[in-house]
C-alpha cells in the first residue's frame, strides 16, 4: 500500500509540474501575439533593391507562390514567426534567395496550433528570363508565367502546379503529394515525378518526356516530344494524343495501361498486372506485353511491325489494312486463335497467349 500511495503522488506531482509548464507556455504565446492566438505570423514584405537574374527558393511549411507580375523588381509577401523561425533574403551578384529555417525550439505543439494558410508569395518582373530553382519541405508549391533557361520545383510533403512555363529545361518532382502541370513549352528535356501521388500533365512539349511515379496514376493528355516515357509501380497509366518522334515507352507493374489518339515511330507497353487499351493508335513497330491482364486495340494502324503477348489473358481488337499485308504467327497454349499462320506480307504480326483466346479482324 505505501508503494503505491507513493506512485500516486509521484504521478499528481508530474502532473502539476506539467499544468504549470503548460500555463506558463500559454503566458507566453498570449503576449508575444498580442491575445491573437498560437503560433501566429506576422505578414512582412520585401522589394528587391535591384533586378535580379536567378531565384531560389527554399521554403518549409509554407506554400509558396512563384509568378510574374506589373513589377520592376521582384517583390515578396511573405509570413513568420519570429519566435520559431526565421526567414534570411539575399540579393547577390544578381541572385534572389529566400529561405526559411525553423529555430531549435521546445515547446509543446497542441499550444501553438494554427489553422490559416499561409502563402509565401514571389512577383518577377515581366522581363525575367533568368532560372528558377525551388524547393518546399511542406506545403507545396505553385509556379505560374514564367519564362526561364531552367525551372525546377521540387517539394517533400505538399503538391506542386506548374503551368504556362517556357524554359530550356524543366523538372518537377515531390515526394508526397500531387503534381499538376500545364502548358508548358521545353528546350530540352521534362522531367515529372512522384513518389506517392498522382500525375497529370496537359499540352506538354519538349525534347525528351519522362513521368513517373511509385504510388500513383499517370494521365498525359497533348504532348509532344522526341520520347516519351511514363512509368509506374502501383498505378494506371492513361495517355491521350501523344506525338513522339521515336519512342513511346509505357510500363507499371500493378495498374492498367491506355493509350489513345496518338503515334510515333515505336510504341512500347509492358505491365504486370493488368489489362492493355490502344484506340487508333499509329507506329512503324508496336510492341505490347502483360502478364495478368487482356490486350485490346481498336483503328490500330502497324507500319512495319506488331507484336503482343498476354501471359494470362486475350488479345483482341481490330487493325487498319489487309490481313494479307502481315506475316502473321499465333502460339495460344490454352484457348483458340482465329487468324491462320501465313508468311506472305511485308508486315509482321506475331501474337502469343499462353492462357486465353485471340480475336483479331482488319479493315481498309
Amino acid at each position: 500500500m505505501k508503494k503505491s500511495a507513493i506512485i500516486a503522488l509521484s504521478i499528481c506531482l508530474a502532473g502539476i509540474l506539467f499544468t504549470c509548464i503548460g500555463f506558463s507556455l500559454v503566458r507566453k504565446d498570449a503576449k508575444r501575439t498580442n491575445g491573437k492566438g498560437f503560433g501566429m505570423r506576422t505578414e512582412k514584405n520585401y522589394t528587391c533593391s535591384d533586378k535580379i537574374n536567378s531565384l531560389t527558393v527554399n521554403e518549409t511549411s509554407v506554400k509558396a507562390v512563384i509568378k510574374r507580375g506589373d513589377v520592376k523588381t521582384p517583390e515578396i509577401r511573405y509570413y513568420v514567426d519570429e519566435d520559431r523561425e526565421e526567414v534570411i533574403i539575399k540579393e547577390k551578384d544578381g541572385n534572389l534567395t529566400f529561405t526559411r529555417k525553423e529555430k531549435n525550439i521546445i515547446e509543446f505543439a497542441f499550444f501553438n496550433v494554427d489553422f490559416t494558410q499561409y502563402v509565401t508569395e514571389i512577383i518577377l518582373p515581366e522581363d525575367f528570363c533568368g532560372p528558377v530553382n525551388c524547393t518546399c519541405s511542406s506545403g507545396g508549391a505553385e509556379v505560374t508565367g514564367l519564362d526561364g533557361t531552367s525551372v525546377t520545383v521540387e517539394a517533400t510533403s505538399g503538391s506542386l502546379k506548374v503551368e504556362d512555363i517556357r524554359a530550356e529545361e524543366l523538372t518537377v518532382s515531390a515526394s508526397s503529394g500531387s503534381v499538376r502541370v500545364n502548358t508548358v513549352e521545353v528546350a530540352g528535356d521534362a522531367k515529372i515525378k512522384t513518389t506517392s501521388g498522382s500525375i497529370k500533365a496537359n499540352s506538354v512539349k519538349c525534347k525528351d518526356l519522362s513521368s513517373g511515379s511509385s504510388s500513383g496514376s499517370n494521365e498525359l493528355k497533348e504532348a509532344e516530344a522526341k520520347n516519351i516515357k511514363v512509368t509506374a509501380t502501383s498505378g494506371s497509366i492513361r495517355c491521350y494524343d501523344l506525338t513522339a518522334v521515336r519512342n513511346i515507352e509505357l510500363s507499371n507493374s500493378s495498374g492498367s495501361i491506355r493509350l489513345e489518339d496518338s503515334q510515333a515511330e515505336k510504341i512500347v507497353a509492358k505491365n504486370s498486372s493488368g489489362g492493355h487499351d490502344y484506340t487508333n493508335v499509329k507506329a512503324d513497330l508496336i510492341y505490347g506485353e502483360a502478364t495478368s491482364g487482356s490486350l485490346k486495340f481498336s483503328g490500330l494502324e502497324i507500319g512495319k511491325s506488331g507484336e503482343f503477348h498476354a501471359t494470362s489473358g486475350t488479345v483482341r481488337g481490330n487493325i487498319r489494312g489487309s490481313e494479307d499485308d502481315f506475316s502473321i504467327i499465333t502460339e495460344t497454349g490454352s484457348g483458340s486463335s482465329n487468324l491462320p499462320n501465313t508468311r506472305s506480307g511485308e508486315k509482321t504480326l506475331d501474337i502469343t497467349t499462353t492462357s486465353g483466346s485471340i480475336r483479331v479482324s482488319f479493315e481498309k
